[in-house]
């Protein structure tokens, strides 16, 4: 008769795959300093095809010197990514938008530096279109981005096509610009929090407006209009078929300063070391003297 070896099996717990919330990112961060990359901008403005090409660069190999470890959010990124894709020959690649209903959704990587050996941690937050549009004409549903006070980094991402009209670029930068500034009344933007502005669709601007559409956001978006620094960076996350721009264009060479951000705290110098003092001896003579 067979000995029974079911009490000796130990429980394993499965990770889901699905996007986390934050009330589920804490495991996360618990057991590694682990950077938040917050990412917000309207509708289409391609938040998702971001993340989703981010997810197709680790399939194919190294993304910078950093190489795929493990996700506990790889079904949601698999689910980005799927429809994103070209299906057939001349098909413009689509990635369906974040829901309203997710209102944030946190996606996780774990990443290997190639050069090091060491493991690395980084969660990206994508805010649905709707949560952005709302939050400029309701100071109350601003509020409700709470988790930007945890970021590293804001990522503010700008339709390029719609900075190229005439008829559109007002609107996009009057846009942003509005919701920077409620954010920094709701003090939702540490001094140490790293603002960038990603111009995307980058591959879609006719070249000889992309100096134009530049200049167009630094006018107004700048270190003057928020007390701080801002960097304004041209993105093509998935070249549309026959652009010549490669993949993660501009994505490339600031991904690494996103999973090695680390917040000014963190980078203080050290406390100077306390010099030990010599115990004292107590004395039982003192407290005999002491009143009753």
């Amino acid at each position: 008769m067979s000995e029974d070896t079911s009490t000796s099996i130990q429980p394993f717990r499965m990770h889901s795959g699905a996007t986390l919330d934050l009330s589920t990112v804490g495991r996360i961060c618990r057991r590694a300093y682990t950077p938040i990359v917050f990412m917000a901008g309207e509708i289409k403005s391609g938040k998702t095809t971001l993340i989703a090409s981010i997810h197709d660069a680790f399939l194919f190999g190294l993304l910078g010197d950093f190489r795929f470890a493990g996700s506990d959010t790889l079904y949601a990124f698999e689910e980005r990514a799927f429809e994103s894709r070209a299906k057939e020959k001349g098909e413009e690649p689509k990635t369906p938008r974040t829901r309203y209903e997710s209102g944030q959704e946190y996606f996780h990587l774990r990443l290997l530096e190639q050069a090091s050996g060491r493991l690395f941690e980084i969660l990206f937050a994508d805010m649905s279109g709707e949560f952005y549009e709302r939050a400029l004409y309701s100071q109350s549903e601003v509020g409700e981005f709470k988790d930007l006070r945890r970021a590293q980094i804001l990522l503010l991402l700008l339709d390029g096509t719609k900075l190229a009209s005439h008829h559109s670029r007002q609107t996009v930068r009057a846009n942003a610009l509005q919701f920077l500034q409620r954010c920094k009344e709701e003090k939702l933007l540490p001094l140490d929090t790293k603002l960038q502005i990603l111009i995307s669709k980058w591959d879609a601007v006719p070249v000889d407006q992309r100096n134009g559409c530049l200049d167009f956001v630094r006018s107004r978006i700048n270190e003057s209009a928020l007390g701080r620094q801002v960097d304004i960076i041209p993105i093509a996350s998935r070249p549309g078929i026959g652009k010549k721009d490669e993949k993660l264009f501009g994505v490339r060479d600031i991904f690494p300063d996103w999973v090695k951000a680390v917040p000014t705290l963190l980078l203080a110098s050290p406390l100077p070391p306390i010099e030990p003092q010599p115990l004292q001896r107590a004395s039982l003579n003192r407290l005999r003297e002491l009143p009753v």
